[in-house]
C-alpha cells in the first residue's frame, strides 16, 4: 500500500505498475457522547471483572483536530503524557524536524513538549509553534480516552496510557488543493500516513496500541474493499494492535438514498 500525490497525466503510467488505484477522499470530524454512553466508567468497568485495568503499559493513538497538549489531564507527575505529537500541518523552522519516512509535516516528542511547559511566563502554544483551536474535537476525544482528571467523574477510560496525536492535516504547495482538503479537515491518504506512523513508534517503544479515528469520510461502498479499509485490517494482522472508529453521527443527515436502476 503507498499514499501520495500524483498528477492526472502521469496516472495512465502509474496504473501499468500498480494492482489497483484509488483517490483519496475528504475526512471530517465526528464525535457521540462518551464514557457514560458506552458504559466505560471506571465502576462499571470493576463490576465486569476488569478490575484496575487503566491503560497502563499501552499506547493510546488520536488521529484527530486539536491536541491540548498543555491541558492537565495529560500532564502526569509535571510530565506530559504524550510520547509524541505530528503536526502534518507544521511548518518548517529552526529546531524543527520531520518524522522519520515522512517528507512533511513536524515532529514532537515528549522531551521538546517537556521543554515548552516548563518555560515559566511563556505561552507553550506559541513556543512550540502548535495552537490548537478552542473546544477542539481531538482534545475532547483524546480525553475521553485517556485523560487523567483528578474527578473520577471525569476521567477517561484508560487514564495511565501513553499518548501519541496526529494532527490530520493537508499540506502541499499546492494551495488551491490545500485549501479545499482544510474544508473537510484532510484526506484519506493523510489518516493512512497517520496510521502507519502510530504503529511504528508503538513498535519502537515495544508496546501494544489501540488508534482512536473518530472521523469520518461517506465516499465508497461502506462495506470494508476500500484500499484505507484494507490496509488497516492488513496492518491488525500485527498483534497488539487494534483501531477504533467512531460509531458515525450521520444519522439524521438523510445523505443516503434508495431505488431501482432500470437497465
Amino acid at each position: 500500500f503507498i499514499s501520495g500525490r500524483v498528477k492526472v497525466d502521469n496516472l495512465p503510467q502509474l496504473n501499468e505498475l500498480a494492482a489497483r488505484l484509488q483517490a483519496a477522499r475528504p475526512i471530517t470530524t465526528t464525535l457521540n457522547n462518551s464514557v457514560k454512553a458506552i458504559s466505560a466508567n471506571r465502576t462499571v468497568l470493576n463490576n465486569d471483572g476488569f478490575g484496575n485495568i487503566n491503560g497502563s503499559g499501552v499506547i493510546i493513538g488520536i488521529v484527530d483536530d486539536g491536541c491540548d497538549f498543555a491541558h492537565p489531564n495529560f500532564i502526569k507527575n509535571g510530565q506530559s503524557r504524550l510520547l509524541y505529537l505530528w503536526d502534518q500541518n507544521g511548518k518548517k523552522g529552526a529546531g524543527k524536524h520531520k518524522p522519520e519516512h515522512y517528507e512533511y509535516g513536524i515532529e514532537y516528542g515528549r522531551a521538546r513538549i517537556n521543554q515548552v511547559l516548563a518555560l515559566p511566563g511563556i505561552n507553550p502554544y506559541q513556543e512550540l509553534d502548535y495552537r490548537p483551536a478552542a473546544n477542539a474535537h481531538g482534545t475532547h476525544v483524546m480525553d475521553i480516552a485517556a485523560g487523567n482528571s483528578s474527578d473520577p467523574d471525569y476521567r477517561g477510560v484508560a487514564p495511565d496510557a501513553d499518548l501519541i496525536f496526529v494532527q490530520l492535516g493537508s499540506p502541499t504547495a499546492i494551495e488551491e488543493i490545500a485549501e479545499e482538503e482544510k474544508k473537510t479537515l484532510g484526506s484519506s491518504k493523510y489518516l493512512n500516513d497517520a496510521i502507519h506512523y502510530i504503529f511504528e513508534k508503538a513498535d519502537e517503544a515495544g508496546k501494544p496500541a489501540v488508534i482512536n479515528i473518530s472521523l469520518a469520510l461517506n465516499g465508497g461502498s461502506h462495506d470494508g474493499t476500500s484500499l484505507l479499509e484494507v490496509n488497516f485490517d492488513d496492518l491488525l494482522n500485527t498483534p497488539g494492535r487494534a483501531i477504533v472508529i467512531a460509531a458515525g453521527n450521520d444519522f439524521l443527515k438523510k445523505s443516503h438514498a434508495s431505488g431501482k436502476v432500470t437497465p
